[in-house]
C-alpha cells in the first residue's frame, strides 16, 4: 500500500505479459476436463485464478489513487479501470475453460471499475496484449462479462465456446446501459444475430460474415439461435440455501448403467474361449441383484452415487452432485437417475456442467424418452476381424412394443465390419440400425428399422 500509484501501474504492467503467457500455458491441465478436477488441475485452475484476481485488486487500488487524484495519477483512472475490467475477463475465461463458476466478488469488482471509469467508460482504450479485438471500450468490456454469463458457456463445446466468444467480442460495443440497477439492453446485439441468420439462410458463407472456418453454416446458424435465445433469458441463479432438494440414485458410465438395468454378456472374442461357467453365472446373478432378486442384505455390486435434484420436469432436470463423488463427468455423456425410489431408472444426456467453489458440480441435462433396456451391440472390427460384444441400450417408447431407437459408444459403428443388436440371450434383436440421429460425448443415437 506503501507505493505510490504511478510505481503500481509500471509494475502491474510488467506483471501483465507474463501472466498471459504462464495461463496460455497452465490452461492445458484442466480447460474441458472431465470434471471434478483432478487435484493437479485444480490447483493449477486456482492459482491462476487467484493471479488475475490479485491483479484485478492491483488496478483497483490505481484506479482509487487515480480518483482521489493522488500523485499526479488523474488522468490514468480511464486505463486503470479498464485493466481492472480485463484482468477480471482473463479470471473468468479460465473459469469458463474449467466449467467453474465465477469467484465470490467477481461482479462487485467489476461494478467498481465500471463506476470508476465514470463519464469516460465508453472511452477507447488500447490493449495489444488481447487476442480479441486490442481496442475496448471498458463498458464494452463490463458488457462482455455479462454476454458470456448469458450464453452459458457451461453448455457449449470447445468449438462453440471459440466462436461465441469471438462473435461477442466483436459485438460487445453494441450492447447498451439499461439503467440503474437494470439489466443490458441487447436489442443491437441481437439484430446482429438476426442479420446474419439471414445471410446464412440466403447462402452466405460462415467466412464471410466473419463467423469464422471452424464450424459450417448450418452448426453456425444452429448456435446464432441458441446465442440468441439465451440472450433474452437471464442467466442461470445460484442455489439458494432453502432450495428443495430430493436425494437420487445415479449411475455414470456406459458400463456401470448397463450393469444396472440388469445387462450381462460384455465379453470379447479370447474371453468367451476362457472364462468359466463359474464366470458366466456370476454376471446373471449380478443382474439379477439390480432387479430386485438377490437376497436380503446382499450389497449391489454397481456402484452409485446418491445426488441432489433440485428441479425436474418432464423432459429435464437440474442436479448438484456433492464434492465427495469420485467419477467424473463431461457434457454429452450419459446418466442413469433413479427419481423415485425402486423405480425404473430414467437415462438422462449431460447438457450443462458446472463446477463450484465448494467442490460441488452443478448438472443440467435432459431425459431421453423412451424406457432404457439393455441389449448387446455384436461387432466385427473392420481392422483385425476380432469379435467383441458391447453395451447397447434400446429406448421403448411404447410400453411391451420394440425399442424406436437404440444407444451405442461412440464410434462403434464405423470401425464395425458387420454389427448386429443382440438380446441377453445372444439371440438376434428382430430390428437393425437405420442412420444414426444424434451424438454425444460417449454414445450414439441410432434410429431402428425393423426386420
Amino acid at each position: 500500500r506503501a507505493v505510490p500509484a504511478r510505481e503500481r501501474f509500471k509494475v502491474l504492467e510488467c506483471l501483465r505479459r507474463p501472466l498471459f503467457a504462464l495461463s496460455t500455458e497452465a490452461r492445458r491441465r484442466y480447460e474441458y476436463k472431465p470434471l471434478p478436477l483432478s487435484d493437479n488441475a485444480a490447483a493449477t485452475l486456482a492459482a491462476v485464478r487467484e493471479l488475475w484476481r490479485a491483479l484485478a485488486v492491483g488496478y483497483w487500488h490505481c484506479l482509487a489513487a487515480a480518483l482521489a487524484g493522488k500523485d499526479g495519477f488523474a488522468r490514468h483512472g480511464l486505463s486503470a479501470a479498464h485493466r481492472m475490467l480485463t484482468a477480471l475477463r482473463q479470471e473468468q475465461l479460465h473459469g469458463d475453460l474449467a466449467r467453474h463458476a465465477l469467484a465470490e466478488g467477481f461482479w462487485a469488482l467489476a461494478a467498481v471499475a465500471l463506476d470508476g471509469a465514470g463519464p469516460q467508460q465508453r472511452e477507447w482504450v488500447e490493449d495489444r496484449l488481447l487476442s480479441e479485438p486490442s481496442k475496448s471500450t471498458p463498458f464494452g468490456q463490463y458488457a462482455m462479462l455479462h454476454l458470456l454469463v448469458l450464453a452459458k458457456p457451461a453448455a457449449l463445446t470447445r468449438a462453440q465456446f471459440a466462436a461465441v466468444t469471438r462473435w461477442l467480442a466483436r459485438w460487445r460495443e453494441q450492447a447498451e446501459d439499461g439503467g440503474a440497477g437494470q439489466a443490458l439492453r441487447l436489442d443491437k446485439v441481437l439484430r446482429k444475430i438476426r442479420k446474419r441468420r439471414e445471410a446464412l439462410a440466403e447462402g452466405a458463407a460462415p467466412e464471410e460474415l466473419k463467423l469464422g472456418d471452424t464450424l459450417s453454416a448450418p452448426a453456425c446458424d444452429e448456435l446464432l439461435a441458441v446465442l440468441g435465445e439465451r440472450l433474452l433469458q437471464p442467466g442461470d441463479a445460484p442455489l439458494s440455501g432453502d432450495a428443495q432438494m430430493t436425494p437420487v440414485a445415479v449411475v455414470c458410465g456406459l458400463d456401470n448403467i448397463f450393469h444396472r438395468l440388469g445387462g450381462y454378456g460384455l465379453l470379447d472374442d479370447w474371453q468367451a474361449t476362457t472364462t468359466s461357467l463359474v464366470s458366466r453365472l456370476r454376471q446373471e446373478r449380478q443382474a439379477e441383484v439390480w432387479r430386485g432378486e438377490a437376497p436380503a442384505g446382499e450389497a449391489p455390486a454397481v456402484p452409485h452415487e446418491t445426488w441432489q435434484l433440485v428441479m425436474s420436469g418432464n423432459e429435464r432436470a437440474h442436479l448438484y452432485r456433492p464434492a465427495a463423488s469420485s467419477a467424473r463427468l463431461s457434457l454429452r455423456s450419459l446418466l442413469a437417475v433413479e427419481v423415485v425410489s425402486g423405480a425404473h431408472p430414467a437415462m438422462l444426456e449431460i447438457e450443462a456442467l458446472a463446477a463450484h467453489d465448494d467442490g460441488r458440480v452443478r448438472i443440467e441435462g435432459r431425459f431421453l424418452p423412451g424406457r432404457a433396456q439393455p441389449l448387446l451391440a455384436a461387432m466385427c472390427d473392420r481392422a483385425n476381424g476380432r469379435e467383441t460384444r458391447h453395451p447397447a441400450f434400446g429406448l421403448q417408447t411404447v410400453a411391451g412394443g420394440d425399442p424406436a431407437r437404440a444407444l451405442l459408444p461412440a464410434g462403434l459403428a464405423p470401425r464395425a465390419a458387420r454389427l448386429k443388436l443382440l438380446d441377453l440371450s445372444l439371440r438376434p434383436a428382430p430390428y437393425s440400425l437405420a442412420e444414426c440421429v444424434g451424438r454425444g460425448d460417449e454414445f450414439e443415437m441410432w434410429r431402428l428399422s425393423p426386420e
